[in-house]
């Protein structure tokens, strides 16, 4: 149980990293003159980060998901 919510927490802060690098390159992109070419990489950047952060969410648990059938492939094997 422990583990899940060590999991779930890891998750939130993932996602709100993401929101506040959201936040910020579209606040720096605000703040350049109009018509600024780093403007606009800035902001295809700020679109991209969502996807980035679900992959890494959905590889963080992907990879619990390993461990645990690793474990309990280990755990039958050891005391089965």
């Amino acid at each position: 149980m422990t583990l899940l919510i060590m999991l779930a927490v890891c998750i939130a802060a993932l996602f709100g990293l993401g929101l506040l690098l959201i936040g910020g390159l579209l606040v720096t992109a605000a703040l350049l003159p109009h018509g600024h070419p780093l403007a606009d990489r800035l902001r295809n950047l700020a679109s991209a980060v969502p996807r980035w952060t679900l992959r890494s969410a959905l590889a963080t648990e992907g990879l619990l998901a390993m461990g645990l059938c690793a474990f309990f492939i280990y755990a039958v094997i050891r005391f089965g």
